[in-house]
C-alpha cells in the first residue's frame, strides 16, 4: 500500500514537471508571478569540514511531531548526493518512515568557479565518495579520485556530531543511503568503520576496480549492521561487483551482519525510485516499534513468541501508547488472575515484560487496558475494593473501569475510579475515541441477554448517560464483548459467539458511514478459525491488527483451562480485502 503510494506520487510529480515546462513554454516564464517551493520542517544548514575548511550544506528535516515530543530520540538517516536524493526519500519517509529525522549531506559548495560554470555542481562526489584513484593522470588531476576517507572523517568527526549535539537524535540508530557513486562510499564506510552506522541502503553501488581494496580493507571489531544492496535487473556490470561485494561480506562470517539483497526491473536510472522506497521499507521493518518484529502479511502470526506470547498463558488485549515507546497486555498463567503486564522502549531497546506499577496484587484482576488516542489516559477494568466511603447502588459488584494519568513528566498517576454513570453499572473493556467517546462492553451482567457494546457520549469532559449501540452490532450472536473503536470513529471492532458454536469467538468489525452503522462482517477466515478469536485492538499507526486467538484445553484429570496467545496482521490489508468484498457484493 505504501509503496503504491510512493509510484503514484512519483508519477504524479513527472505529470506535473510536464505540465509545467508546457505552460512555461506558452507563457513569458518572465512575467509570470514565482515562488519558491519549500520543504516543511527542513533546515538547510552551512557546515565546514574541519580538517580542509571546505563548505557544505546539511538538509535536516524534522518528523511532524519533533517538537511536542521534547523526550523523545529520533533515529537518523544520513544520506549523500542530497540535492538529487532529498524529494524521494522525504516522500518516502512521510509514508514509510514517518518518525525520524533525515539528514542530506551537500556536494561541495566552494567549488573552483569554472566547474560552476560548466554547471558541475556536483564535482566533489567524484572525491568525497570514491576508493580508488584514476590510472589516467589527466582525470585524476582534475575529479581527484579516492578520498573517501577524508569524507569518512568529516561525516564522522563533524557532521555527525553536530547533529547529535543540536538534535533529539538517537546515536545507536543511524542509517547511511547511498546511490551508485554513493553506494561505494556506503561500501567503503562498512568495510573500514561499519559502527559508523548501524544500517546501510546500499544501491546499485559502482564498484568498478574496487572489489580488490575493499577485500583487503579491514576493521577490526564485530559489524554488527544491518545491510540492504539492491542493483537494476539491466545492470549487467554493476550487478557483477554487486555480487563480488556481498560474497566478500559472507566470507567474512561475521554473525554480527544482516544483508538483504534485491534485484529491481530496470537499469542504473530507474531502479533508483525503487531503491529509495524499497529501501526505506525494509529499514522500517528493522525499527523497534513492534518490539523489532518482521511484520506479518494477510496471513496472522504470533506476536512476540516468549515475550508477549507465551506457552500455557492466557495473553491478549495489547495497547499501544502514541509513540510507540510504550504498552500494556493482559496476561495469567492457567487458573491465576489477571495482570496487566507492560514493557517500555528506553533507549531504543524495550524492556522486558513485567506487571504494572498499579496490576501486582493478584488478589484481583486488572485487564482490557486502552490507551486513549493523545497518551495521556489508560483505562482498565480491576475487580480491586474501593473506597467505603463510595456510595453505589450495587456493593457486591467488584467489578469496575478505572482509570490512570500521565502528567507532564510523564509519571503515571495512582488508579482513579470511574464514577457516575459508569459505577453502578456493569461494564468492560473501555475503549476512548479521540474526541472522549467512550465504547465498552455492558448490560445487567456478563452474559446476560442485554450485554453488548454500549457508549457515552463525550460533554466537555462529563458523561451523563450510558446507551447501547443498535441491532447492526448488538443483535449479531452472544457475548458480544471487547470493542476497539477507530479514533475517529470510523469503524468498529469487536468479538462475539454463535449460539450454535460456544466457546468459539469471532471478531467482527463494522463501519460509521456519514454516522449510521453498517451491518457487521467478519474479519473472514484467515482471522476467525475454529478457535477463539477475541479482543482486537489497531496499532496506533492503524496498520496492524492484534487479537487473541486461544482455546480451552483439557488436562488429564478431566479438568479444562484455557490458553490463548496474541497474533497480529496487516489491518491495511485486511480493511481493504473486506471493503472490496462489500463493494463486489453489494
Amino acid at each position: 500500500m505504501k509503496t503504491t503510494k510512493i509510484i503514484l506520487l512519483i508519477y504524479a510529480i513527472s505529470l506535473n514537471v510536464v505540465f509545467a515546462q508546457e505552460f512555461i513554454k506558452n507563457n513569458d516564464a518572465h512575467t509570470l508571478p514565482k515562488s519558491y517551493l519549500k520543504f516543511p520542517h527542513t533546515e538547510v544548514i552551512p557546515i565546514k569540514e574541519t580538517k580542509t575548511n571546505r563548505q557544505y550544506e546539511l538538509y535536516v528535516e524534522l518528523p511532524e511531531g519533533y517538537t511536542k515530543n521534547k523526550d523523545k530520540q529520533y533515529p537518523v538517516i544520513y544520506y549523500t548526493d542530497a540535492l538529487w536524493h532529498v524529494e524521494l526519500l522525504s516522500g518516502a519517509a512521510e509514508y514509510i518512515m514517518e518518525d525520524a529525522i533525515l539528514v542530506g549531506i551537500s556536494w561541495q559548495k566552494d567549488i573552483k568557479e569554472e566547474f560552476k560554470k560548466e554547471g558541475k555542481f556536483h564535482m566533489s562526489r567524484f572525491r568525497d565518495y570514491s576508493i580508488t584513484k584514476s590510472n589516467n593522470p589527466k582525470r585524476q588531476a582534475k575529479y581527484q579520485f579516492g578520498q573517501a576517507n577524508n569524507h569518512l572523517d568529516f561525516i564522522r568527526k563533524d557532521v555527525i556530531k553536530f547533529i547529535e549535539k543540536h538534535y533529539r537524535a538517537d546515536p545507536d540508530n543511524r542509517t547511511y543511503f547511498g546511490y551508485s557513486l554513493g553506494g561505494v562510499f556506503g561500501a567503503y564506510t562498512l568495510m573500514t568503520q561499519p559502527n559508523t552506522f548501524k544500517n546501510y541502503i546500499l544501491g546499485s553501488p559502482a564498484l568498478d576496480g574496487d572489489i580488490p581494496v575493499l577485500s583487503t580493507l579491514e576493521s577490526n571489531t564485530k559489524m554488527n549492521a544491518n545491510v540492504f544492496i539492491s542493483y537494476g535487473s539491466e545492470e549487467e556490470k554493476l550487478s557483477k561487483y554487486a555480487e563480488e561485494f556481498i560474497t566478500l561480506l559472507k566470507n567474512k562470517k561475521d554473525n554480527s551482519l544482516s544483508f538483504e539483497k534485491l534485484v529491481i526491473e530496470g537499469t542504473h536510472q530507474t531502479a533508483f525510485p525503487m531503491t529509495g522506497v524499497r529501501g526505506m521499507q525494509w529499514l522500517a521493518e528493522l525499527q523497534p516499534l513492534f518490539l523489532g518484529q518482521k511484520p506479518p502479511g494477510l496471513t496472522p502470526k504470533i506476536f512476540a513468541p516468549g515475550i508477549i506470547s507465551i506457552d500455557d498463558h492466557v495473553s491478549g488485549s495489547i495497547t499501544f501508547s502514541p509513540d510507540m515507546d510504550e504498552l500494556f497486555f493482559n496476561r495469567r498463567k492457567s487458573d491465576e488472575s489477571h495482570n496487566l503486564y507492560t514493557m517500555k522502549l528506553i533507549n531504543g531497546e524495550w524492556s522486558v515484560p513485567a506487571p504494572a506499577f498499579f496490576s501486582t496484587n493478584k488478589e484481583y484482576l486488572d485487564f482490557h487496558s486502552r490507551f486513549s488516542p493523545e497518551g495521556n489516559r489508560l483505562y482498565f477494568g480491576s475487580t480491586r475494593p474501593i473506597n467505603d466511603t463510595i456510595k453505589t447502588s450495587n456493593p457486591k459488584r467488584r467489578l469496575h473501569q478505572w482509570y490512570i494519568e500521565k502528567d507532564e513528566k510523564g509519571s503515571w498517576s495512582e488508579p482513579i475510579l470511574m464514577k457516575t454513570p459508569f459505577l453502578d453499572r456493569y461494564i468492560m473493556c473501555t475503549t476512548p475515541s479521540k474526541n472522549g467517546n467512550l465504547y465498552f462492553t455492558s448490560g445487567k451482567g456478563p452474559g446476560a441477554q442485554d450485554e453488548g457494546i454500549y457508549y457515552a457520549i463525550n460533554q466537555n469532559g462529563h458523561y451523563t448517560s450510558v446507551k447501547r449501540m443498535g441491532n447492526v452490532i448488538n443483535a449479531n450472536g452472544k457475548w458480544i464483548a471487547h470493542p476497539y473503536i477507530a479514533p475517529d470513529e470510523s469503524y468498529i471492532l469487536y468479538d462475539s459467539e454463535k449460539e450454535s458454536e460456544p466457546d468459539n469467538g469471532d471478531i467482527f468489525i463494522s463501519f460509521n458511514i456519514d454516522g449510521t452503522w453498517t451491518k457487521s462482517y467478519s474479519l473472514g477466515p484467515k482471522i476467525n478459525t475454529r478457535l477463539s478469536e477475541s479482543t482486537a485492538t489497531v496499532s496506533p499507526d492503524g496498520k496492524y491488527l492484534f487479537f487473541a486467538r486461544g482455546e480451552k484445553k483439557l488436562r488429564e484429570n478431566g479438568s479444562t483451562y484455557w490458553e490463548s496467545k496474541t497474533y497480529w496482521v496487516d489491518f491495511i490489508k485486511l480493511k481493504k480485502e473486506i471493503l472490496e468484498s462489500i463493494n463486489h457484493n453489494k
